[in-house]
Order: C-alpha cells, then structure tokens, then sequence
C-alpha cells in the first residue's frame, strides 16, 4: 500500500509538471504571435541595419509565413538579387500590406529602377501613413538615378531639413565630384536621428577615409573608391557612373570595370555586365570574383556552357 500511495504522489506530480509546462508553451506562443503582429505594423521596432548591405532584420524564431518569405526576400537582396527579392517582397504586400512590406517592395522597386512601380507602391505608403521624409527620399533617389539632376536639386530646396534630404544633397555632392561638400553633409546625416542612413552616411565616409591614406592624389582610384562604397549602400546606378568615369580615363583600371559589371549584375543588366566584366576578366584572370559575377551574368541569358565554366573557374580560385 505504500508504494501504492508513492505511485500516485509521482504520477500527481508529474501531471503538474506537464500543465504547468503546456501553460507556458501556450503563453509563450501567445506572446510570439502578438510581438510578430506588432512587429509588422511598426516596423521601427524592428529596424537594424547590418554590414554594408542595409534591410530590416526579422525574429527567426518564428514558423510565421510572412516573416519567412520576407528574410527570403532579404537572403536574395543581400546576394544583389533584387529581381527576386522584389517577387517576394510584392507576394507579402498583396497579402499583407504593412508597412515593413511595402518599405521593402519599394527599396526593392527602386533597385530595379522600376519607376512605375515604385510610384504606385510610394502611394500606398502614404496612404498607409508612412513618414513623408522617406517618400520624398525613394521618390528623388529614382530621378537622380535616371538623370534627372536638375530637377533634383530644385525640389530638396523646397524640402525641410531632415537626414532623408541632407543624404540626397550627399549623393548629388560625390556624383559632381565636389569633395568638400559630400563630406560635410555626410557628417551631418551621420550626426542625425536616421540609423539606416547613419549607416549609409558611415560607409560613404569610410571611402574618403581610405582615399586618405593613399599616397597620392588619383581621380580614378578615388572615383573607383566612391563606386565600390556606393554600391555597399545599394546605389548601384551612381556607382556605375563614377566607375565609367574612372575606367574612361583609365581603360586598364581593373576595379573599375568590376564595379560597373557588379553593379550592373544587381539591377539585373546583364548584357551590360557581361561587357564590363569581360573586360575585368581580360585584365585579371585569376580574380574569382570577376569570374562568379560573369558566371551569374551568363547564366542570366542563358549561356548556360560559359556560366558552368566560370563558376568553376571561381570555385577553384576559392571564392566564397
């Protein structure tokens, strides 16, 4: 009778454990579905910024399938492939239309210099309540990508101050070329209350940074510089044009052909990649990132022979 009562004191015991442990379980549950809601109607909540590439982390611990194909989204924009990372971003907007979602449609409208797009989804964003400074700065970001500096600088006059436009003012300094300037107002937009474009303004200093402690004066080795910090913080077109610059004057400047070629991989210009990075591939054929890209830009249009090639050519050689 003893062991009887033993049995039975285990078994009571046990079977608390088990509620107590479910009851958890079930609040904990509860607690991660209500921070994942939360999460996707502010995303100033969860907005980090990591490494040279700018995206909003997401909780991993979580099986949510929005949050999952929006890090999917973020995999692919981290590896400049923005074409898919759009495709997951707009799935996730038609289905959700948060806020988080349709910022990350945009940055990735705006990649792919996809004006009617980006117009459409900027909309949406302001009729969501979207903060003004961040409209004006993906819309002007657009012009000043398709050239239209003019109109540009006309309208950040008409704009209040804010790190969004002083970041514009930034960019239109390091395309003209006018040093001084760029710095000045890359200090500014570091000193100020954004952290996406504190990062940006950080990466962008990083260059003249380095530029300084080379040597001597170089153009193209500085435009070259700029080209490759422009397109850590994902302004790819006006890093094309600083590195089209510096490998006009200097034809056998193998970076700068890189760059172009890089860049032009990431906006999904292919024909044009695989032009600048032939010529890369020609003046070093050992660099296994030339050869990754060209790899990638072949496989893009189907020359599927030369795209094996040069992946294996880039495996080799260690790329990672």
């Amino acid at each position: 009778m003893k062991r009887l009562r033993i049995n039975k004191r285990l078994g009571l015991t046990l079977l608390l454990a088990v509620l107590c442990v479910v009851a958890f379980l079930a609040v904990w549950w509860y607690q991660l579905r209500q921070t994942v809601k939360e999460s996707l109607q502010r995303p100033e909540l969860v907005q980090v910024t990591g490494g040279s590439a700018t995206v909003t982390a997401l909780p991993l611990a979580t099986t949510d399938a929005t949050l999952l194909a929006l890090q999917a989204g973020d995999q692919a924009a981290l590896r400049g492939n923005w074409q898919q990372a759009k495709t997951l971003y707009q799935e996730v907007a038609i289905n959700n239309n948060s806020l988080l979602s349709l910022r990350k449609l945009a940055e990735a409208q705006l990649q792919l210099n996809d004006g009617e797009g980006l117009n459409a989804t900027l909309q949406t964003l302001s009729e969501r309540g979207a903060r003004r400074e961040d409209i004006d700065r993906l819309r002007l970001s657009l012009l000043l990508r398709t050239g239209q500096v003019q109109q540009v600088e006309t309208e950040l006059q008409q704009l209040e101050a804010s790190p969004q436009k002083t970041y514009l003012q930034a960019l239109l300094a390091i395309i003209n070329e006018n040093q001084t300037e760029a710095t000045t107002y890359l200090k500014e937009v570091e000193a100020g209350w954004d952290p996406l474009l504190r990062t940006r303004a950080k990466v962008l200093m990083g260059a003249y940074d380095d530029y300084a402690q080379f040597e001597r004066e170089d153009t193209a080795h500085l435009q070259t510089v700029l080209a490759r910090a422009l397109a850590e913080v994902q302004e790819c077109p006006l890093a094309v044009q600083l590195a089209a610059k510096a490998s006009t004057s200097l034809p056998t400047y193998r970076d700068a052909w890189f760059m172009q070629g890089y860049c032009h991989v990431t906006t999904g210009e292919h024909e044009q990649a695989i032009t600048a990075l032939e010529k890369a591939y020609t003046l070093d054929r050992q660099k296994p990132e030339i050869q990754y890209f060209l790899a990638r830009s072949y496989q893009a249009v189907e020359r599927f022979d030369d795209a094996v090639v040069y992946f294996q050519r880039a495996k080799a050689n260690g790329f990672q």
